[in-house]
């Protein structure tokens, strides 16, 4: 009879045991779907980051393009102090351009231009008529900051010809 009564016993401690491990393995198993949520939205704000940068850029290459008026900061970029670099002994301070993009997501979005060098037009494939362009190459940069503080930096070499 005595050994009957210890084997109750042994039972009620296995359920317990065997409880508490699915407890662990329970716990476990939600704070890796956790980590991989967080790590899901963080991809995702990176992303968002990034198209908004990018919409930036191509936004101010189509301002330039529009008129002669909306190529100000062209003008105001080359008329800057002088900022060389090995490869860019032209190269020019960096002048700020007003946002163009716009979203609720957006705690900080920034873009300037940089004049960099001229250019031969020959070079950029203009023919006989090359004479008549003058060729220069600009630097465009764009960062977009979420308020999640995400943030993407992106840069846009263009080159601007236009008649002497």
């Amino acid at each position: 009879m005595r050994l009957k009564s210890q084997q109750q016993g042994a039972t009620l401690l296995m359920a317990l045991i065997f409880l508490v491990v699915l407890t662990a393995a329970s716990i476990t198993a939600m704070r890796l779907s956790n980590t991989e949520e967080k790590m899901a939205s963080g991809s995702q704000f990176r992303n968002d980051s990034f198209q908004l940068a990018q919409s930036e850029l191509a936004s101010h290459v189509i301002n330039f393009n529009d008129t002669l008026a909306k190529r100000v900061p062209l003008q105001a970029a080359l008329s800057k102090a002088a900022d060389p670099i090995t490869g860019f002994p032209d190269r020019k301070a960096i002048q700020a351009l007003t946002a163009a993009v716009s979203s609720s997501k957006v705690s900080n979005q920034a873009a300037d231009i940089r004049y960099m060098a001229n250019l031969d037009c020959a070079n950029l494939g203009f023919g006989d008529s090359y004479g008549l362009f003058e060729c220069r190459q600009y630097e465009l940069h764009a960062r977009s900051t979420l308020q999640s503080g995400a943030f993407s930096d992106q840069n846009q070499g263009i080159y601007f010809w236009q008649l002497k």
